[in-house]
């Protein structure tokens, strides 16, 4: 598949990309469910230039709202290449459901744009999801993106469903041990 996820953050790149167990504001660009625990209004800025070349930047901005109903999150990933551009723009709401389990669900909006085109192409999707935490010391979570059972098209490639699924142990307050498992 052509289609690439950009995810944000630093944290999330240090740990190769995992994310799916985090919680509060940093959870905005990878599981929408950890946004439940958010506890203040958080804007997230973010920006990335692999190999330091200017045109494979990646930047990213959010914004993270929390009410007595829920937390809602808004966000914006953009991916640049010299002059093909995609983008997504997210709004997602995260709820705690009892003590222990947090939920989300998002719509997404997909651009890309090509060279040869004067618009870029635009799709809506949806993603979602869901985190347990069975006790102080761990956590599971699952997302899952683009869950409709056809194939979206963007552009010229389709967009693929994505599940993820994953556990955080957190050993002490300076080491966590986090596992995910990604099918495309």
């Amino acid at each position: 598949s052509a289609f690439e996820w950009y995810r944000a953050g630093a944290r999330s790149a240090a740990l190769g990309n995992a994310g799916i167990t985090f919680t509060g504001a940093g959870s905005l660009f990878h599981n929408p469910a950890g946004l439940a625990g958010a506890d203040r209004l958080t804007i997230i800025l973010s920006s990335e230039s692999r190999f330091l070349i200017k045109e494979l930047s990646v930047v990213a901005g959010g914004l993270v709202i929390p009410s007595k109903a829920g937390t809602t999150g808004l966000s914006q990933i953009l991916f640049s290449a010299g002059v093909y551009h995609t983008g997504r723009t997210t709004v997602a709401f995260a709820k705690r459901l009892g003590e222990r389990i947090s939920a989300a669900v998002a719509f997404d909006l997909l651009s890309e744009r090509f060279p040869e085109q004067g618009r870029a192409s635009v799709a809506l999707t949806a993603e979602s999801g869901l985190q347990v935490r069975c006790n102080a010391q761990w956590m599971a979570a699952l997302w899952v993106f683009h869950p409709v059972p056809f194939k979206a098209r963007r552009g010229n490639h389709s967009i693929p469903s994505i599940f993820r699924g994953g556990t955080s142990c957190r050993l002490n307050k300076e080491l966590s041990l986090l596992t995910e498992v990604e099918y495309r």
